[in-house]
């Protein structure tokens, strides 16, 4: 028996057929390269169902971050609507049915059924059943008739389905759910647009395949606005992002930004009645009126704005922007498989000289958390929390704006850590003027300041010129000192750029979400990591790190909300 803990389930149905006056809603044509119409599609309409507070089982928190994207997104799309929160059985079964009789014999309609919530998979007369789950449904294992008898299993909303007059739906379940129910399809490029899309078809896409478990926050949901809001999906650039297209990207993604934990599988309705076609949705965001849609520009973060009337802060030294190889070649002793070489392009920005320091750290967060005491030693023992909250406070103090936009109200979603204890919601404004935290790209441009050894001092390093655990030296170079704490801010030579302590003392906290393969597919100008993760890059090594630890290209992480000894920060501005 398989149990996923959240089961977030989109059911898409597209209806072609007849045209209607384009001004009462959003009627979209889809036309080939051509230029030939091959259907037009009206007004959307979508039941988005959340489930969180449930009766017998963990509440879900996360859902209701999850809805209000999803209803966003799909409103982005020119849908109307419509959510339901925590229903049970009964409510959820005559909702789903009365949406289908409202909207589902309407063939001009578009329709999107959406449901986050537990979900589970059990043998029922010897296959693999599907099930969604209300928020009054007893866990199996304590009550097997009464689960039997409140769940929702897939075959029964299929039966509904298939009875209305839609040709076109989309099943998308973000947890881990056997295929008995549709052909995995192989790894394969869709085709274009073309007349073959107006045929019936239902078609799947899981999160992962028989026998994964999902996480306790969606791997999905975060893909689908890039997939569908940024028209990432959108493979062969037409314009138009199909069923089989969405299914190749968020395999694809999933599995290269979450280490292969996950497998999501995609395809057709094992019935030969509906497994022809494909449907349709508009790449970025659809224009309300009939019209051919535009191929989407290229998504890139925005380059931080230098402000040239602000004078320049107490000890930070401005960085001007260029371009440089990031990563380590292959020959490069002691390297890792994610420190792949590529060319990245950063603005200009200004970087503090130090680590921050104890002294002011404690003058504007009113505590000092260091295990080594000293008002001239770096702060250590704070959290990614932390500094962001440093940042904001210190940008405060002195009339600027916050770089950061803190909910402690709200979780973040894009956050996949089972072990993070905090989990604010916390926005970047990229328009502040105010103190922040180096992007792992600025990090590693400023502390190569040129260079394109394993360190800034050369092909090796000693600890005359960095604080690190001298028993563990790089590339049989000879030992040297292990001081076994933290030194003060400044202690060695700085690197070309006028930077101290770019290599060892602490580690230091970046803006960036780690991901192992974020190299291979990161913008070329200004990356800042992965769109979500579990763990926040650290860079430079520290006082209890080899050598090898605290090379330019060495990258480490942390769950944010840790506090170590050997992790602080430096402070970039615009």
């Amino acid at each position: 028996m398989k149990k996923s803990r959240i089961f977030l389930f989109i059911y898409l149905m597209f209806i072609f057929g007849v045209n209607l006056p384009a001004q009462n809603r959003g009627e979209l044509e889809i036309k080939t390269s051509n230029g030939n119409v091959v259907s037009t599609f009206s007004q959307g309409y979508a039941l988005v169902i959340g489930e969180v507070n449930y009766k017998y089982m963990d509440p879900l928190k996360s859902i209701k971050n999850e809805i209000n994207i999803v209803k966003g997104l799909l409103e982005g799309q020119n849908f109307i609507v419509e959510t339901f929160i925590d229903k049970t059985s009964d409510e959820l079964k005559n909702g789903i049915q009365k949406f289908l009789n409202d909207y589902g014999m309407d063939e001009s309609a578009r329709l999107v059924l959406f449901f986050a919530g537990h979900g589970a998979t059990y043998p029922l007369q010897g296959k693999e059943v599907g099930y969604i789950v209300p928020i009054d449904t007893p866990t199996f294992e304590d009550n097997q008739k009464g689960f039997f008898q409140k769940a929702i299993s897939m075959d029964l909303i299929q039966t509904w389905v298939n009875t209305s007059r839609c040709r076109h739906i989309l099943f998308i379940f973000d947890s881990c759910f056997s295929g008995t129910i549709f052909t995995t399809r192989s790894e394969v490029l869709p085709p274009s647009i073309s007349y073959e899309i107006i045929k019936p078809v239902r078609q799947f896409i899981t999160a992962g395949s028989e026998n994964e478990t999902t996480p306790p926050v969606s791997v999905l949901v975060p893909l689908l606005e890039r997939a569908l809001k940024d028209g990432e999906a959108d493979l062969d650039k037409d314009g138009y992002i199909t069923g089989t297209e969405l299914g190749y990207y968020l395999r694809k993604e999933v599995i290269n930004r979450n280490r292969g934990q996950w497998h999501p599988q995609y395809g057709k309705s094992h019935d030969t009645r509906w497994d022809k076609g494909d449907f349709i949705f508009v790449s970025g965001k659809p224009q309300p009126l009939t019209g051919t849609p535009q191929q989407p520009s290229p998504q890139t973060p925005k380059a931080p704005v230098i402000n040239e009337d602000l004078p320049l802060p107490a000890n930070f030294v401005r960085i001007e922007g260029g371009t440089f190889t990031m990563g380590s070649p292959l020959n490069e002793p002691i390297r890792y498989d994610n420190e792949v070489q590529h060319r990245v392009t950063v603005s200009s920005f200004y970087m503090g000289k130090y680590q921050v320091t104890q002294a002011e750290y404690e003058a504007v967060m009113g505590t000092n958390p260091s295990n080594f005491k000293g008002s001239n030693l770096p702060v250590e023992n704070v959290s990614w929390y932390d500094a962001v909250e440093y940042c904001n406070k210190l940008s405060q103090k002195e009339n600027l704006t916050p770089a950061y936009i803190i909910d402690k109200g709200r979780s973040d979603i894009n956050n996949t850590s089972d072990s993070d204890t905090v989990r604010w919601l916390i926005t970047w404004n990229q328009n502040a003027n105010g103190y922040r935290l180096p992007t792992e790209a600025e990090w590693e441009y400023a502390c190569r300041a040129g260079t394109t050894t394993p360190f800034n001092t050369g092909n090796n390093i000693t600890t005359g010129n960095a604080n690190y655990d001298g028993n563990y030296p790089y590339n049989k170079n000879a030992k040297g000192t292990y001081r076994q704490k933290t030194t003060p801010v400044g202690s060695f030579a700085p690197n070309p750029w006028g930077l101290y302590d770019m290599h060892g003392n602490v580690w230091e906290w970046c803006w960036d979400w780690y991901g192992s393969n974020y190299y291979s597919s990161s913008p070329a100008s200004n990356p800042a990591g992965a769109v979500s993760g579990a763990l926040r890059v650290v860079r430079g090594g520290g006082w209890n790190y080899s050598a090898a630890d605290v090379r330019s290209a060495w990258r480490s992480y942390y769950t944010p909300s840790n506090r170590l000894n050997f992790i602080g920060f430096r402070l970039v501005r615009p």
